[in-house]
């Protein structure tokens, strides 16, 4: 099975006049066998400022990193300052002269200013004409230290481009070098393309970065699926994405279901997405259903699954699961301290957790703020970045 969806609500019974509930979503990979196929395209800033041993520790991860691939994958080399090259063209790497790549890639040097929307241009021409699979992960790795001064430079521009490569299947796993990047831009084409960002904080970080990337394109067993959320008589509000890494999900509203893009399902990889609704009223002693749920790729469902509440007259029933409460209050918060509101994130923690009573919740609610603290004490721009990277990567791996 590829795919495997479940639900959990912070109350599953409620009394005869409703009430407010949290979901819980979680999509997991199936299991995989053996390493999948992918196409990468690196997006490397050769920028003026990435002189010196930026440039260099570029070179030496992207060339490194080869070895971390498979003779079916496809690899392209794409730079761009003032406008983008194509170094190298998509070509299978079990096919191709590997000291040719190499080549390109020892070659590397710097220009003058950054245009990061041709590059990510550039790679999605190399990326769209290759065939395309299940299981096909298809990734641009972007790299910039700066901020876009040529090309389509806005937040608003990129997003748009970003949600653009989305719908042709491609992600983006971004990194900001540095302390001069926009930070806004590369979470806005990394969260709008359904792929992660990060901050490297020294050139020789570059390396992991490439490498993880590459890691979790081998292990993708569902390439760019979807799901599809249709309510029944429920309104929900905004969704968030709690794992792999938090974020504020665009939402499709248009036709009255809500559809949403999700990162590549991985190997028995478990994504979050919570969101809360305000259930009707009903007649005591039955069962409603408030939504049915759908997680497709390529217009296949793969799994599906109505979302249902019970209407009970015992209040002893209405016992609540106060974990998928602060998770949900977990993602709100470490959102907003990601998008630099780090008071507002401690005012959602602060408010949930006056009301949290397991062990468990609690315990997500006490990291979750004590993250937000290191962003609100942070001196530097520096600091900032370094706990906001912190809080994410820490997201990716948090089990409870």
């Amino acid at each position: 099975m590829s795919a495997q969806l479940s639900a959990k609500l912070n109350r599953a019974n409620l009394p005869a006049d409703g009430g407010q509930v949290f979901c819980e979503l979680d999509i997991q990979g199936g299991t995989q066998r053996g390493q999948s196929q992918q196409y990468i395209a690196f997006c490397i800033d050769v920028s003026g400022s990435m002189q010196g041993d930026k440039i260099e520790n570029a070179r030496s991860a992207a060339s490194q990193v080869l070895g971390s691939l498979n003779d079916e994958d496809y690899v392209s080399l794409v730079t761009y300052d003032s406008s983008a090259d194509v170094e190298y063209p998509a070509t299978k790497w079990g096919g191709m002269n590997k000291s040719d790549l190499r080549n390109a890639i020892s070659n590397l040097d710097t220009g003058d200013y950054t245009n990061i929307s041709d590059g990510l241009e550039r790679c999605r021409s190399e990326l769209q004409s290759l065939p395309g699979g299940r299981d096909v992960a298809k990734s641009i790795l972007l790299l910039t230290d700066g901020k876009p001064n040529r090309g389509q430079s806005s937040e608003s521009e990129l997003r748009s481009l970003a949600q653009e490569l989305s719908d042709s299947g491609i992600s983006v796993y971004a990194a900001g070098l540095g302390t001069n990047y926009n930070q806004d831009i590369v979470r806005t084409i990394a969260e709008g393309s359904n792929g992660e960002w990060d901050h490297i904080t020294s050139p020789n970080q570059i390396m992991d970065f490439f490498d993880r990337v590459i890691y979790k394109g081998s292990q993708t067993v569902v390439a760019s699926p979807q799901v599809h959320i249709e309510p029944q008589g429920i309104e929900i509000g905004e969704i968030y994405r709690r794992q792999p890494q938090v974020q504020e999900v665009d939402v499709d509203r248009t036709s009255g279901r809500l559809t949403a893009g999700l990162p590549n399902l991985q190997n028995q990889q478990t994504q979050q997405l919570l969101f809360r609704f305000e259930a009707p009223s009903g007649e005591l002693n039955t069962q409603r259903t408030v939504a049915n749920i759908q997680v497709t790729q390529n217009n296949d469902t793969l799994q599906e699954m109505d979302l249902y509440v019970n209407y009970v007259p015992n209040a002893g029933q209405y016992a609540e699961n106060d974990v998928v409460r602060a998770r949900f209050a977990d993602a709100q918060a470490r959102h907003a301290a990601s998008t630099g509101d780090a008071d507002q994130a401690s005012t959602i923690i602060a408010g949930h957790g006056q009301t949290i009573a397991s062990q468990d919740g609690q315990t997500i609610i006490n990291q979750s703020q004590q993250q937000i603290e290191q962003l609100k004490q942070a001196d530097t721009v520096v600091g900032q970045f370094e706990n906001k990277s912190q809080v994410t990567r820490t997201k990716r791996h948090d089990g409870i």
